[in-house]
């Protein structure tokens, strides 16, 4: 996605509802490019907007590198949670992502700018990966095959045996 504004791949708002469960399993995002904006701004892959303790977010690239040459205070994550270190039931096998001058690894609770951080504060995550997945272009988002970083590092799922293109999921993914 070509960022116009403050942009998020994948956005949960719990609102009213803060026991609802919420799964999120293998997306792959991909916020890139440049805007030109005066005022101060930040950008997520996954965004997490309310205070919840039932997500379930596993198998998934949440990759984020957008820059505002205007302004020194924009922010890029891969991911953005408002809520508690409570709020997932389930993180793990998920690659994180966050490049360009912006790009910072997460927040929750505050800014987090490495994976070791990330899985003390999640108290997870012990299978996630921090790095370039290499997809094949900025809007093909297959995996480039001569990649080895993100390729089967995966957990399978049964509940997804297919991608979005109709293809039978690798076990491990």
């Amino acid at each position: 996605i070509l960022a116009t504004g403050y942009s998020f791949g994948i956005q949960i708002s719990i609102g009213g509802y803060p026991s609802q469960s919420v799964n999120v399993y293998h997306n792959s995002v991909n916020l890139f490019g440049g805007i030109a904006s005066q005022i101060s701004e930040f950008h997520a892959a996954f965004k997490v907007i309310g205070s919840t303790s039932n997500l379930d977010v596993r198998d998934n690239i949440f990759s984020c590198g957008i820059d505002n040459p205007n302004t020194i205070y924009d922010k890029s994550y891969s991911i953005h949670c408002e809520s508690t270190d409570t709020a997932f039931t389930s993180i793990d096998y998920n690659d994180y992502y966050a490049f360009g001058n912006e790009g910072v690894l997460a927040y929750l609770n505050g800014d987090i700018t490495t994976l070791g951080s990330l899985q003390s504060a999640t108290g997870q995550d012990a299978n996630s990966i921090s790095g370039n997945p290499e997809f094949i272009s900025d809007s093909d988002l297959h995996i480039n095959p001569n990649s080895g970083f993100v390729s089967n590092n995966g957990f399978y799922l049964t509940t997804v045996p297919t991608d979005f293109d109709g293809d039978t999921r690798n076990n491990p993914p």
